[in-house]
């Protein structure tokens, strides 16, 4: 053969092996990613009944709350009485007005989460959810 030919053939060779291993790095790359997407894990609590400051109607709730870790899971059900302790003085803090509308149900979520973030010392706590809110 001569040079040109062996100077062509090794540079499609180079091309073709250089795409190969792009390629496959690209798919392993994509896939990793995928599979590293934060699974997201809930804590039923379960329905909660508790008096409103200043009035003589109840607050009937049922929470769930959404978690990153799975080992928090288990902390929350070893310790699902300070959950409800705690969830249940932040309601019993609050009146009629505090928890009025879309805006007065998500500042109660937000506190509840803030507040389990801080007794369970971490940032994997997602959301807290109603199944049920309803005042009596």
């Amino acid at each position: 053969m001569d040079k040109k030919k062996i100077v062509l053939i090794s540079i499609i060779s180079f091309v073709v092996t250089v795409t190969l291993i792009g390629s496959v790095l690209g798919y392993i790359y994509l896939n990793d990613s995928d599979s590293k997407e934060e699974k997201k894990l809930t804590y039923v609590l379960g329905d909660l009944t508790t008096n409103l400051k200043d009035s003589d109607r109840i607050l009937l709730c049922n929470i769930v709350i959404e978690v990153k870790d799975k080992r928090l899971l288990e902390a929350f059900e070893e310790k699902k009485f300070i959950i409800n302790t705690e969830i249940n003085k932040i309601i019993r803090s609050k009146n009629e007005k505090d928890i009025e509308g879309s805006q007065g149900m998500m500042n109660l979520q937000k506190e509840i989460k803030d507040r389990l973030a801080e007794i369970f010392e971490t940032k994997n706590i997602s959301n807290v959810y109603f199944n049920k809110l309803i005042v009596q």
